[in-house]
């Protein structure tokens, strides 16, 4: 099998954080949505990859290259003008159909831990065209909503509700299973979306396209929102994070071998600590608090529901609290920074 990974997008919902950098490069403890991304799929079997472009495309290729340091071998599709979820993946039908085997095709912006073979089964049982991971929303006017009859053949699919009688829905996840005939019925060289265009589309002429129930972990990470509660739930291992470099103890304290916490700092869990992290005597790290790769803290500060990406420096005394910082930033003062987002320029 082959797969291809969604990256195009400009990340507009989770601005400011995307500003500087595409949502496959936002970190989910302290490393990259799109590393966690190409190591699932490689821990599945899937290790040729495809991954489309258009928003700061050369900083998603700088940071995957040709994919060997993951184990994978990956290809690029630069878009001139935006190609859509289901035009981007048209455009690499070469690549992705020479196999003849389904084409998995994820998110960016997903962060999923969906047992691909068993997905894979579940396709091939039903002879499906397509087959699409579900998972619940207790939010679903932000989702596509997915009807199927008992056999998981969807009926009907209803795009963000406004108004929904129950607490939870099914919906599409962004983890999606093509046979590949499925790229012929894609427009070639036009916008084209998956799930207001083709999906639909196919339901109404008769294709067999099932929804494929998993009750694992899923996070759409669009919002300001779902980036806190996917690292939160990353910090308390509620997903696999594959070959993380971090190493977690039975309290969810995540640290990298290289970080360095000074006699008298205090950690409290759950709480994850990146590479060459310094911790001086006496700063608090903790609760709810990621701290990124070469960022200093420094003695006497206390930080806590945080996230800090890379190269971060918190002064003597700093209190933050309920705040997310990017890469590069220097923050001293004597006024505790509270439920605020501190995006450099970097």
């Amino acid at each position: 099998m082959r797969g291809m990974i969604l990256a195009a997008g400009e990340g507009t919902r989770l601005r400011p954080l995307t500003y500087a950098r595409p949502k496959p490069l936002v970190p989910i403890l302290t490393t990259p949505i799109i590393f966690h991304l190409l190591e699932w799929l490689k821990m599945h079997g899937i290790w040729e990859i495809a991954i489309n472009n258009w928003y700061q495309p050369h900083l998603i290729e700088a940071f995957v290259r040709d994919g060997s340091a993951f184990g994978c071998s990956v290809r690029y599709l630069r878009e001139r003008v935006p190609m859509g979820t289901a035009g981007a993946v048209r455009a690499m039908a070469p690549f992705l159909t020479e196999p003849q085997e389904p084409i998995l095709v994820v998110g960016g912006d997903e962060l999923v831990d969906v047992d691909i073979a068993e997905m894979v089964q579940f396709h091939k049982s039903r002879g499906a065209a397509v087959t699409i991971s579900l998972a619940q929303a207790s939010s679903p006017s932000q989702y596509g909503v997915v009807i199927t009859d008992e056999t998981g053949r969807i009926k009907e699919f209803i795009e963000k509700p406004i108004q929904w009688s129950q607490p939870t829905a099914w919906v599409n996840s962004g983890v999606y299973l093509l046979e590949p005939f499925v790229l012929d019925l894609i427009p070639a060289d036009q916008f084209y979306d998956f799930g207001s265009q083709l999906f639909p589309r196919m339901v109404a002429e008769g294709y067999p396209v099932y929804g494929f129930y998993w009750d694992g972990f899923w996070a759409d990470i669009g919002h300001i929102e779902t980036y806190w509660d996917a690292n939160w739930a990353a910090l308390r291992q509620k997903i696999t994070l594959y070959h993380s470099p971090l190493r977690a103890t039975p309290d969810h304290i995540h640290l990298h071998p290289t970080a360095d916490i000074a006699d008298g700092a205090v950690l409290i869990p759950p709480c994850a600590l990146g590479a060459q992290v310094v911790v001086e005597r006496g700063a608090t790290v903790g609760p709810d608090t990621i701290i990124g790769d070469r960022s200093v803290v420094k003695s006497s500060a206390v930080i806590e529901r945080s996230i800090l990406w890379n190269d971060v420096t918190v002064d003597d005394g700093m209190v933050l609290c309920d705040v997310i910082v990017t890469d590069g930033c220097y923050l001293s003062g004597r006024e505790p920074i509270r439920k605020a987002l501190i995006v450099s320029k970097r």
